[in-house]
């Protein structure tokens, strides 16, 4: 993501965000501060829906009236780990005005708990089978006898083990799961990521966790990699990527203002979810800066996978990310939305001082909505740093052009 040129007004704001977060680091120094935090924008978010700030969400008039003396009572989902606060969500669970939805994150948190592999024999009963079975909305009953069940399945789980909980890994689904909650807590005003001046490198774009689950396979991204995300936004995929593949660094780089400071939130609540969850992380970093300071070269030089979303990024900015890659190690694997060099690249001698010499390239065509820019269909890329192919040139008297890029499929009839 390239430089925020923000105006007046922005720079109040970021002032007051900037308070904000200050704030929030300061409660984030111990973990069980940092839960405190997320659950309280969890509560926040239902003590709205107390003061009639949402939408019916398809209850009946007649259910909510017979119900309405339950008014603000919490149901607390109670956490893998030992020493988190429940998650607590208060009574109606109707969807907000701003679209939050507390009734489809407590059941699809239910659900994904019930299907996790170590945990999963413990919600084998009847009792939480039929309270899955006849689940509603409408139903505070119904819905307790849910959250019940799932808090004594827990509990049996808790109690089979002696000492601290183990840490797993996370299912993929569950992974989308957190990064989707922690998201809705920590960037509590979408709008700010869009303040930038138009027709500009500053366009903010993000991949879906779906998309990104998808890169992490397709790459692939392993245990023992090294990842970098240049131009790192609110840090959804340096976060994800260190859950989701455990590598051994995941590191990200983030020059805007609010994204940086929003990132900062991210990591809070990451911690916290993957405490509460009981889940494994691989390390990472999330800094603010420009990519393009000297200081990132080391890191950009022994990345084993690289990240950048340069879709909108203008011809200079695309230049000068080519020239830092050509020192990239070998094998190196380089994902972007733009393709760094032609799929029809061949290497000649006019084309020798193209970084297209030392790239594979192979696009990866996806259906739509895995990025926030467009629904429309859209191609990514991968590009394996490959000094092979121009070695295969030189070593050839005749200098036979040598074609770089990875041939496409042919399409199905």
């Amino acid at each position: 993501m390239a430089d925020a040129t923000t105006d007046a007004s922005c720079k109040e704001d970021a002032a007051t965000t900037k308070s904000n977060l200050k704030q929030a680091s300061s409660k984030g120094k111990k973990m069980a501060k940092h839960n405190d935090e997320l659950n309280g924008g969890n509560n926040n978010n239902n003590k709205a829906m107390k003061k009639g700030n949402h939408v019916e969400g398809g209850e009946d008039d007649a259910s909510s009236s017979l119900e309405s003396k339950n008014l603000g009572l919490e149901l607390k989902l109670n956490s893998i780990g030992r020493g988190c606060p429940p998650e607590v969500y208060v009574w109606p669970l109707s969807v907000m005005a701003n679209g939050f939805d507390p009734y489809s994150e407590l059941f699809t948190t239910i659900k994904l708990v019930s299907e996790e592999p170590e945990l999963k024999s413990f919600f084998t009963n009847e009792g939480f089978k039929d309270a899955v079975k006849w689940v509603s909305r409408s139903s505070l009953k119904n819905v307790k006898k849910l959250v019940d069940e799932y808090n004594k399945a827990v509990k049996a789980y808790q109690d089979s083990k002696k000492g601290t909980i183990p840490e797993t890994c996370a299912s993929t689904e569950l992974i989308q799961h957190i990064m989707a909650v922690i998201y809705s807590r920590s960037v509590t005003d979408p709008s700010k990521l869009n303040r930038y001046k138009g027709w500009s490198e500053q366009v903010y774009g993000e991949f879906s966790s779906s998309m990104i689950s998808e890169i992490v396979r397709n790459v692939p991204i392993k245990a023992g990699d090294r990842f970098i995300d240049l131009g790192s936004g609110v840090g959804q995929v340096v976060l994800q990527v260190a859950a989701e593949s455990l590598c051994a660094d995941s590191f990200g780089v983030e020059k805007q203002d609010y994204p940086a400071e929003y990132a900062r939130l991210m990591q809070i609540h990451f911690e916290a979810m993957l405490k509460w969850f009981s889940k494994k992380h691989g390390k990472y970093e999330i800094l603010h800066g420009d990519f393009l300071e000297d200081m990132y070269r080391e890191k950009i030089n022994e990345a084993d996978v690289i990240f950048v979303n340069n879709f909108a990024f203008g011809t200079q900015l695309n230049q000068q990310l080519k020239e830092r890659f050509m020192n990239c190690k070998e094998g190196a694997r380089i994902v972007s939305s733009l393709n760094l060099s032609p799929l029809s690249f061949t290497i000649t001698e006019r084309t020798l001082t193209d970084i297209g010499c030392i790239l594979q390239v192979k696009r990866i065509r996806c259906t739509g909505e895995g990025v926030s820019w467009t629904s429309r269909p859209f191609d990514y890329y991968i590009h394996k740093v490959d000094r092979s192919m121009i070695q295969e040139f030189f070593s050839n008297p005749e200098r036979k052009p040598v074609r770089a890029s990875i041939p496409e499929p042919e399409p199905e009839p």
